[in-house]
């Protein structure tokens, strides 16, 4: 699969996860003050329930995302300190052209 493909992919990905998010925030706020129907199906309020759906999708998608901010950073912090101890070990007397005269 060709790498332009895989960008295309994630990319849509990336946009359902973010319009999910904000069409539930969308749906609570504009749901905020309705009118409560509990003569519906087993007597809970249906835009209730829907507004503790979004709730629900809103708290699980902050957590994968703080999640994988944190897994990232402390990825670039490893490399970052692999690198720096890399060109500590690649120092040499030549390479840091000291002169070894007696």
């Amino acid at each position: 699969m060709g790498s332009a493909i895989k960008r295309l992919i994630v990319l849509a990905v990336l946009v359902c996860i973010a319009l999910s998010f904000l069409l539930s925030v969308a749906f609570m706020l504009s749901r905020a003050n309705h009118e409560h129907d509990h003569n519906g199906s087993g007597g809970e309020c249906g835009t209730c329930t829907m507004i503790f759906v979004a709730q629900t999708l809103i708290k699980q998608l902050c957590i994968a995302i703080c999640t994988a901010s944190f897994v990232l950073i402390g990825f670039f912090v490893l490399f970052a300190a692999f690198i720096n101890a890399h060109s500590y070990c690649i120092r040499t007397p030549v390479s840091l052209k000291n002169r070894m005269n007696n």
